[in-house]
């Protein structure tokens, strides 16, 4: 089974949408237990898989450790972190895990916000190419908190293209259903969603058909991002002239002078990309003669966009899922005090309390916690198994915030089904296989369903 043991409930980070200190979490900051009382708790599981959580596990290196050195070859690791301080963790140990996710919030602007500290992106970057030097070769998941200022699909776009380094997959949570009213923070979930979130959502699954058709140009993902701003400019611009007619009269002559800029400086862009965009001919001599440069393609690849690829393999393989985070069938959570939890987000509730280290075993805990009310009937319940347990049982949002989230869900089903005949056709042909969609997300803690 999955463990999330919190090595530490402190964090070193203060994001704008987290609640992840001791104080919130309920419990002490450290361990109270001793590393041999939880490896005398996990005995009689013959497959454990532990993952270090927190707050901030590496706050806590020598726990970590300490755990690794006692479970070494009777468990396997993965590292959920903010990866500020992996540079710290010996190599010894690095190369021990599995599986690393990192958190990731997307673009650097939008990281560097939520985060609420300037110049941290470099530093992560720095730290999980630094991961990589030193000879870690497991995935490193880009795992995203999806907040009031994510562009799903611009973050998720840089961080498949143009992240400063290269991410196995991407991974994100939508930010929602952890206080009340919906609108406590959110200036306008329901708008975000419909006028953000879905349209990008969409557009995002096209891509990723695309791309396993063979069909998605390659691309300098900054620059795309960059071109898809500058066009929402122009959208908001032509909008604002509509709008106010009167006002445009007696500026004419400006907007035409900005007109004729704006017209300069973007056949200054494509002239530069042009130039340095690759070319599929075999000659550069004859790309110049050539009006414009010729498009290449990514071979058909399955980009591993997590929910969009979970989703298809539980199609392909006729699986009826539950809770995808595993939580209360096959993943539990260890507190710092040795309690024993369902939900690693939700301690402190009564329905969320199963037991203790030196109290219980691994086999009393599976099947005690599950999905209730509006997810037991619902129609898309074996796809999306329960999409959040703390959601489902706390219903901060109501009736009618619960179904606006569920909206969410059934759209990313939709786009999956829509695309399961061009993904069983090039299956059929081979221009794609089955592993990207066998990849073990789950067991490596991944919910899966944002």
């Amino acid at each position: 089974m999955i463990y999330f043991v919190f090595a530490s409930a402190a964090c070193n980070l203060t994001c704008k949408y987290c609640g992840g200190t001791p104080e919130d979490l309920m419990m002490p900051e450290k361990p109270t237990y001793t590393i041999e009382e939880l490896a005398k708790f996990l005995e009689t599981d013959s497959d454990p898989v532990i993952v270090f959580y927190g707050g901030e596990p590496l706050i806590n290196i020598p726990f970590v450790t300490g755990l690794m050195k006692k479970l070494e070859g009777k468990a396997h690791f993965v590292l959920q972190s903010n990866c500020t301080l992996l540079y710290r963790l010996p190599t010894e140990y690095l190369l021990k895990f599995d599986c690393i996710l990192a958190s990731i919030d997307g673009r650097k602007e939008i990281y560097e916000d939520y985060r609420q500290r300037d110049g941290l992106y470099d530093k992560i970057m720095a730290n999980l190419k630094d991961a990589v030097v030193r000879g870690f070769k497991g995935p490193i998941v880009a795992r995203m908190a999806c907040s009031l200022s994510t562009d799903i699909y611009k973050d998720v776009i840089y961080l498949l293209h143009s992240s400063d380094f290269k991410f196995h997959s991407v991974y994100w949570q939508i930010d929602c259903q952890f206080d009340a009213p919906m609108n406590a923070r959110w200036p306008d979930f329901p708008g975000w969603l419909r006028d953000s979130y879905l349209p990008g959502l969409r557009r995002l699954g096209d891509e990723w058909v695309r791309g396993m058709k063979g069909e998605l140009e390659v691309y300098d993902g900054v620059k795309k991002v960059e071109a898809m701003e500058e066009e929402e400019k122009k959208k908001v611009g032509s909008i604002s002239t509509v709008e106010t007619k009167e006002e445009d009269v007696v500026k004419e002559g400006e907007h035409e002078e900005k007109e004729k800029e704006e017209e300069t400086r973007e056949e200054g862009e494509k002239k530069e990309c042009d130039e340095k965009a690759p070319i599929t001919s075999s000659s550069s001599s004859s790309s110049s003669s050539s009006s414009s440069s010729e498009t290449t393609f990514h071979p058909p690849t399955v980009f591993n966009i997590i929910p969009f690829v979970s989703v298809a393999r539980s199609i392909l393989t006729d699986t009826k899922e539950k809770l995808r985070c595993g939580v209360g069938h096959n993943a539990f959570s260890i507190a710092t005090n040795g309690d024993i939890i369902g939900c690693p987000c939700s301690n402190g509730y009564d329905w969320n309390h199963l037991g203790h280290i030196l109290k219980n075993k691994p086999e009393d805990l599976p099947g005690r916690l599950a999905p209730q009310k509006q997810c037991k009937t619902c129609p898309i319940k074996d796809l999306c198994g329960g999409r959040c347990l703390y959601a489902n049982m706390t219903q901060y949002w109501g009736d009618e915030g619960f179904d606006i989230v569920c909206s969410s869900v059934r759209e990313l089903i939709k786009i999956v089904q829509d695309a399961m005949p061009t993904i069983k056709e090039e299956l059929k042909k081979e221009t794609i296989d089955m592993e990207p969609f066998l990849f073990p997300y789950a067991r490596y803690s991944l919910e899966e369903i944002p």
